[in-house]
């Protein structure tokens, strides 16, 4: 083998060692994109639940507030 058949072996074998790290690395990234879309959409809806849960929560004490006087509208007599 010649030293120029060398030289283009080496070169085709630090060619395809740079491809794979180039595949190994997008793919890295992708899958680091893809767990980022998935939390922060798992937080907006983490983030939709409270508001709906506070929204109950107000309402809950909205009804409780109420309920006394419904209670006296109910006792008088007709």
């Amino acid at each position: 083998m010649t030293y120029e058949e060398l030289r283009n072996k080496i070169r085709a074998e630090e060619y395809e060692i740079k491809l794979e790290r180039e595949r190994t690395s997008n793919r890295n990234r992708t899958a680091k994109l893809h767990q980022t879309s998935v939390e922060s959409h798992e937080s907006e809806v983490m983030i939709k639940v409270m508001q709906r849960l506070g929204d109950l929560e107000r309402k809950l004490d909205e009804f409780k507030n109420l309920q006394p006087q419904y209670d006296v509208i109910e006792s008088r007599p007709q």
